[in-house]
């Protein structure tokens, strides 16, 4: 009997024992029921919540229990958009001051979710491995904060996507080529409707997947100041629809591929700043809508191809030394940058303005002959006088003579120099 007695006695009182021992271990919450609960707890875990005030949970506030609850995310919520159904179909929370990570909001509560917007915030952690559940979303910038870990591989669920933007995080790893389409017809799989991927400023690495020349709908690739290594895809020329490609401030090596010149609507070419070498392909002069090249720092031979030349003396933002030499320099850049400033300045490229660049620079060049005439004249002198420095730097870029222009990196701290005085003097 005594046996039986403490068979019965002893797990009762370890079960007694477990339930009164306190929790040495923070109480988890309660796993949330709906898209408000989830957004709720994901703000309840971040560190300044009152940006989000306007997220308040009314049920609470109701006394009567038998009342039925009318709150919602769709009321007024900042940054919370929906649809007629009441499913959350946008959270859109840009340059917040968020602080946090995204670990608790669920991204499988939002299957109508289009738009998710969170960039220039300082959320942490890494990105949710089921982000990619929401496959209808259409938008997704996560850019300018401090994500870690590399891209999840739910990705590749977006087959609506348009537009990713990771640009400015500390993400890290290579580009799987499972994120994108495997080439079949009709592909059914990846990021197939893909047009702008941004991945600049991140310590991704490794070689570009061939698979990225599958993105047929692709306008923008901007994969500039990372970690890519390789040569460069030969597929990246099926990308037909391209208009911007930054491949600059890598470690990429070897030939440009010569299938480029089939990228009939590039306009901005960004290769500086890799290993590069070989020479330039005649092929690149078929780009009859190229207004920015930029090929600097590279180990490129040779002379630039009489195609190219052409485009170089004819189209926007290109030194004109580079019809005739394939010295390279810094002194390219910020002949292009003096061409940018003008024609922020003027409301229009100033080709005619840098054809008559000699005789205009000898008889004086005035300020309300470069200002576009659709903007007010400047109400103070000193706003004319900071709009002058501002032209003759440029005018400075676009001299005729390399030698004689400033270096990117002089430009830059005159420029600041000049904005540190404007915010000494406020």
């Amino acid at each position: 009997m005594a046996k039986l007695v403490n068979c019965l006695i002893l797990p009762l009182l370890a079960a007694l024992a477990v339930v009164l021992l306190p929790s040495s271990s923070k109480a988890q919450p309660p796993p949330p029921k709906s898209q408000l609960e989830v957004l709720l707890q994901w703000k309840q875990s971040l560190a300044n919540q009152s940006i989000l005030s306007s997220w308040v949970n009314h049920a609470h506030d109701i006394k009567n229990s038998s009342t039925p609850s009318t709150s919602s995310p769709c009321n007024n919520w900042l940054g919370i958009s929906c649809n007629k159904a009441g499913n959350v179909t946008g959270i859109e929370l840009p340059h917040k001051g968020l602080q946090g990570t995204l670990e608790l909001l669920d991204f499988t509560y939002f299957p109508d979710l289009l738009h998710l917007d969170l960039k220039l915030n300082r959320l942490t952690g890494s990105i949710p491995p089921n982000i990619g559940v929401p496959s209808k979303l259409e938008f997704l910038d996560l850019s300018t904060n401090s994500f870690t870990g590399s891209l999840p591989l739910s990705l590749a669920n977006l087959t609506k996507v348009i537009e990713l933007d990771f640009s400015r995080n500390s993400v890290t790893g290579e580009l799987d080529p499972r994120l994108f389409p495997n080439g079949s017809s009709p592909g059914t799989t990846g990021l197939i409707n893909l047009q702008r991927l941004l991945l600049q400023d991140t310590m991704l690495g490794g070689q570009l997947p061939s698979q990225l020349g599958n993105l047929k709908h692709l306008t923008i690739l901007a994969l500039d100041n990372n970690n890519f290594s390789g040569q460069i895809p030969t597929s990246l020329g099926n990308l037909i629809n391209i208009s911007y490609l930054h491949l600059n401030q890598n470690q990429f090596f070897g030939p440009i591929p010569r299938n480029f010149g089939n990228l009939s609507k590039l306009t901005d070419l960004s290769l500086f700043a890799n290993q590069l070498s070989g020479s330039v392909p005649k092929e690149i002069g078929n780009l009859s809508s190229l207004v920015a090249l930029h090929f600097t720092q590279n180990k490129f031979t040779g002379h630039l191809p009489q195609q190219v030349c052409q485009v170089a003396g004819t189209y926007g933002y290109i030194a004109p030394e580079l019809s005739y030499t394939m010295a390279m320099t810094e002194k390219c850049d910020v002949y292009s940058f003096g061409v940018l400033a003008l024609e922020v300045l003027m409301g229009s490229h100033p080709r005619t303005l840098i054809s008559n660049l000699t005789s205009l620079v000898d008889q004086g060049i005035q300020l309300q002959d470069v200002l576009d005439p659709r903007l007010s004249p400047p109400t103070t002198q000193k706003i004319a006088d900071e709009l002058s420095s501002i032209v003759n730097l440029a005018l400075w870029c676009l001299r005729a003579d390399p030698k004689s222009r400033p270096t990117m990196h002089v430009a830059s701290e005159l420029l600041k120099m000049q904005a540190g005085e404007k915010k000494s003097n406020q």
